[in-house]
């Protein structure tokens, strides 16, 4: 009776995982595996939360991009984005186009004014009549930037906040995909990445560009911009400060993405040669594994490449509109170059360089962002192909 047993047990074992091989349906299986790893509506909720521009009037879904990901439906034209961009930029261009007017109406009255005071041949009334005009100049132009680096604030912002409600997901998929040691040193990399943005960059990078624009009014007041020296130090501060951000965390995530998949890889090897060496079972088990693992990889690098689509649709439209702040400072700048005191186009030319400063910012964040996720789903992958 004891012999019999056995034998039922060892014939269940050796059909079961085989019949399981065959009738596994992998679509159907990635389906299952998509809802329990991903938490879709946190995301959704962050996305919606967000209440950003979108580049077109449909509803951002995640879950239908990581979907059309996955099934290879997800339709991405560089020259329909290039298109989109050139386009965004010219409307922003347009829309802000009542600021360059109001700056060379100032500029022209400044020069008027100023050309008029000089007639009573007195250097006093004329520089009077300068200050009155340029601290009319200086507030607008205040205002203004006050309204860029507001948008620049909200957008990183919002890039932290969508980053918050991925982070849980997708490195729930890379544990599941084998990478257990990749997740914890990669999710502790991205922890410190995303402090540094929010405590640094938000806190004390962006209060630094806006005093770098007070003192750039103020350096040009007189003849003898006292505060260059300073306004130049603070630039070029701020300058490496997201250079060194940029390099050491690229450099960080490069040099784990050379170790951590090693040490998987060869946990991963082991499990495979352990359950190769099971009797009868073995090769189904191995099977199995690979198709399990396969499909996990795939769910990984689809809401790894969902996540930076977002980041780059989070991004793009506050980036246009910065941009063509930047491109009217140096376009009012070189207009107005001709009938205003060369204090004056310096004081706009160097708020449009500020304005650069704060574009760069941005750009900074999103780049890393991207790399990091970059640099994450590629690595892992290797994980996958070791076995």
């Amino acid at each position: 009776m004891f012999k019999r047993c056995i034998l039922i047990i060892m014939f269940v074992i050796a059909f079961s995982p085989k019949s399981f091989a065959q009738n596994i349906n992998q679509e159907e299986y990635v389906n299952k595996q998509k809802e329990m790893s991903v938490d879709y509506d946190s995301i959704q909720v962050s996305i919606n939360s967000l209440q950003m521009e979108l580049v077109g009037n449909e509803p951002l879904n995640f879950r239908s991009l990581v979907d059309g990901i996955i099934s290879g439906e997800l339709d991405i034209s560089v020259m329909s984005l290039f298109r989109m961009l050139i386009d965004n930029l010219l409307k922003e261009v347009v829309l802000n186009m009542n600021l360059m007017v109001q700056v060379i109406i100032v500029c022209v009255i400044m020069a008027i004014f100023t050309n008029f005071t000089s007639a009573f041949n007195s250097k006093y009334i004329s520089e009077v009549g300068f200050f009155v005009t340029y601290l009319i100049l200086s507030a607008l132009l205040i205002n203004t930037f006050q309204l860029v680096s507001r948008i620049a604030y909200q957008v990183i912002s919002q890039a932290l906040t969508f980053m918050y409600a991925l982070i849980p997901s997708y490195f729930a998929t890379v544990s599941l995909s084998g990478g257990f040691s990749s997740t914890i040193m990669f999710h502790q990399t991205t922890l410190v990445l995303i402090g540094i943005i929010d405590w640094f960059i938000l806190k004390t990078i962006i209060p630094l560009i806006n005093l770098v624009v007070l003192l750039e009014i103020a350096n040009n007041i007189t003849e003898e911009h006292i505060l260059s020296k300073l306004t130049e130090m603070f630039k070029v501060a701020i300058a490496w400060i997201l250079k060194s951000i940029t390099v050491f965390f690229f450099g960080l995530n490069l040099l784990q993405s050379l170790t951590m998949p090693i040490f998987d890889s060869v946990a991963n090897r082991s499990i495979k040669n352990v359950m190769q060496i099971v009797p009868v079972v073995g090769p189904s088990l191995d099977g199995v594994a690979d198709t399990v693992l396969g499909s996990t990889v795939l769910i990984k690098n689809a809401v790894g490449l969902g996540g930076v689509i977002i980041i780059l649709i989070i991004c793009f439209i506050p980036l246009v509109k910065i941009l063509s702040f930047l491109i009217i400072y140096k376009g009012v700048a070189a207009v107005v170059q001709p009938i205003s005191s060369k204090r004056v186009v310096n004081c706009i030319s160097g708020i449009g360089d500020t304005t650069k400063l704060l574009l760069g910012t941005v750009f900074t964040v999103v780049l890393l962002f991207v790399i990091s996720i970059a640099i994450i789903s590629i690595s892992t992958n290797m994980i996958y192909m070791a076995r």
